[in-house]
């Protein structure tokens, strides 16, 4: 068996290692990845933690095998790579302390032979129990588009946080419009301004993390928050310590609506970009 065609393109286990497999186990979750590839690794190519359950720090070894195929004979080296991963233990780079794996991953670009893995579990699970794994080039894969399609949807997440809020304030400025529009021509008495808020939560969100870059409009966004939060302290009314006068009054009012016009466009145009990177992330109820 080949190394999978997407994977071939990685020429050795050092270029394997370092733009593939690390990368993967970022976005797989593992907080810190600590290289060992050479003289001293001692088994592990990569050490890499995550915190578990009962929120204690798990260490996990790697060694990472660039072959198209790992046969019976050729499993004996990640078994005794395994042995050593266990028996030695681990500096950690910012505090020095001492560590040791709690577990062992055997990974090949390419493929494991089933004898292979036959014959690993039974050199190593008696004494190792569950602690230890094997993954080939596919299952490689498999976890690849997994960690993907979760960051897909996180991203989709907010692109449908940021559309369903513009379309939201939207409909709360044709609202907002004839109450206001009655304040303005009314005669400064019984005056009550909108119940309702813009929303700006989503948006805020987004532009603090702007993943699809110009797709997006940035300046839009934006404005968009400088108009949402300009237009939700005029609707919250004069400021305690004002004389009210039926200008004073209206003023408010006056303001907001003169800023709604250019806020609703600008609500459309990021409305519409986002349905658009919506569709290219793929497939997605615009619910």
């Amino acid at each position: 068996m080949a190394i999978p065609a997407e994977l071939q393109q990685y020429n050795d286990e050092a270029t394997f290692i370092k733009n593939f497999l690390c990368p993967l186990l970022g976005r797989l979750g593992f907080s810190i990845i600590i290289p060992y590839h050479g003289a001293r690794e001692f088994g592990r190519d990569l050490v890499v933690c995550e915190i578990d359950r009962f929120n204690h720090w798990r260490y996990h070894g790697i060694q990472a095998k660039y072959e198209p195929s790992i046969s019976l004979n050729g499993i004996e080296s990640l078994i005794s790579d395994c042995k050593q991963a266990f028996v030695h233990d681990v500096c950690h780079p910012q505090t020095g302390q001492r560590l040791r794996i709690s577990s062992f991953y055997g990974i090949n670009g390419g493929t494991i032979s089933d004898q292979a893995k036959e014959h690993f579990f039974a050199s190593l699970q008696f004494e190792r129990g569950d602690n230890i794994r094997l993954l080939g080039g596919p299952d490689l894969l498999k976890l690849d588009r997994t960690a993907g399609l979760s960051k897909m949807e996180e991203v989709r997440s907010d692109l449908l946080g940021v559309l369903h809020e513009c379309s939201y304030n939207r409909r709360a400025l044709a609202a907002a419009d004839p109450i206001l529009q009655q304040i303005i021509d009314g005669n400064g008495n019984g005056v009550n301004y909108p119940a309702f808020r813009l929303r700006f939560a989503a948006t805020s969100s987004y532009v603090a993390r702007p993943v699809f870059g110009k797709k997006i409009p940035l300046e839009s966004l934006e404005l968009i928050l400088n108009t949402v939060g300009t237009i939700n302290r005029y609707w919250d009314g004069l400021p305690s310590g004002y004389i009210a006068t039926v200008d004073s009054i209206k003023f408010p009012a006056r303001q907001s609506q003169s800023m709604m016009a250019a806020l609703n466009k600008e609500l459309v145009l990021v409305e519409q970009a986002v349905t658009q990177c919506i569709l290219e992330t793929g497939p997605l109820s615009l619910r």
